[in-house]
């Protein structure tokens, strides 16, 4: 930590395993460090087995397969713009013991910290009344007809009692992810104010791989990065809200074929889970997925920085196609 330097915190247990909001995180703390007229941002990630997921995903992440989450999302945290250091801790009582250091070293992180040791306050812990809960509200949630009669016919004030009861201190928890990731307002109020906002950058030690495998597989090529969202092949990853979001295959499939023949010089990247991507699709002569070369999240993010276009639908990887210069 230097003084030119402000410290960005990622807790999973409050944040989530999600490619989009660590993209959008590492924007948003990038253009707070422009905001405190600093230069670098250091990263400081809890990875704590006994806390492993949030009140949102503590039924897909436990400590038994947190790791493996945490592996496959580590290399989009190298794509902040004004990377510094990335510190990971896996006991959270070490973090906030360095926390504590960094406040009386220099002021300017005192309200980050703040906040997080505020909102760990209301944390959700993981009692037997809590799982029931969770269940609870997941059902409701998760049943269309019930979430419209929630929303149109309960008085407000009902509906303020059935959430407190059903997920305790969610609001602050939400309040708190608001403020350091989910609000576009703030990113669009930036980019008019200064003309722009920080992009993100290739990920962290990729960019001689990537340079390797384009001159050697793709020299010549288009390259066209897209993802085809299909998580109901991943079942066992969870996301059945999500599936409205999932991707037609045959259309992709006859989109990739006939572009094979119109346009031979194209070369498709498939991004993502190789559990997602059917055979047939990886199989066509002009798509291929850098996961068969053992590559990973960091090296793809960073082939798109250095790909003519992309396509996708509503994922992580087209966040990062928001927050650079890709068209």
């Amino acid at each position: 930590m230097t003084k030119n330097s402000i410290a960005a915190i990622y807790d999973f247990e409050l944040f989530p395993y999600a490619l989009g909001d660590v993209l959008t995180w590492n924007v948003r703390t990038a253009m707070r460090c422009e905001e405190m007229g600093r230069e670098l941002v250091d990263i400081y990630i809890c990875a704590d087995e006994r806390y492993p997921a949030g009140i949102y995903q503590r039924g897909l992440v436990n400590p038994q397969n947190f790791e493996l989450f945490f592996s496959e999302l580590y290399g989009a945290f190298g794509t902040h713009p004004k990377l510094g250091n990335i510190h990971i801790f896996r006991q959270r009582e070490a973090l906030l013991e360095k926390l504590q250091e960094l406040v009386a070293e220099d002021a300017v992180n005192a309200e980050a910290v703040s906040d997080y040791l505020s909102v760990l306050e209301y944390r959700v812990s993981e009692s037997t009344l809590n799982r029931v809960r969770r269940v609870l509200s997941k059902a409701l949630r998760s049943n269309r007809y019930v979430r419209e009669a929630f929303n149109r016919c309960l008085p407000s004030q009902v509906k303020a009692a059935v959430r407190e009861t059903c997920l305790p201190n969610e609001e602050m928890l939400n309040n708190y992810f608001i403020k350091y990731i989910h609000s576009h307002e703030s990113i669009n109020e930036f980019a008019a104010q200064r003309g722009g906002i920080p992009l993100l950058r290739p990920a962290l030690g990729c960019v001689p791989d990537i340079e390797e495998i384009i001159a050697r597989r793709f020299a010549g090529k288009k390259i066209v990065p897209f993802h085809l969202r299909l998580r109901r092949l991943d079942a066992g990853y969870g996301g059945e809200h999500s599936y409205a979001r999932d991707s037609d295959f045959l259309e992709w499939y006859d989109f990739l074929k006939d572009a094979g023949r119109r346009h031979p010089e194209v070369e498709f990247i498939a991004l993502g889970r190789l559990q997602e991507k059917p055979i047939e699709l990886l199989n066509l002569p002009n798509v291929t997925s850098l996961r068969i070369f053992g590559m990973g999240l960091g090296h793809e993010l960073t082939l798109m920085l250095n790909g003519d276009l992309f396509i996708g639908t509503s994922s992580g990887f087209a966040a990062l196609a928001n927050f650079s210069l890709l068209p």
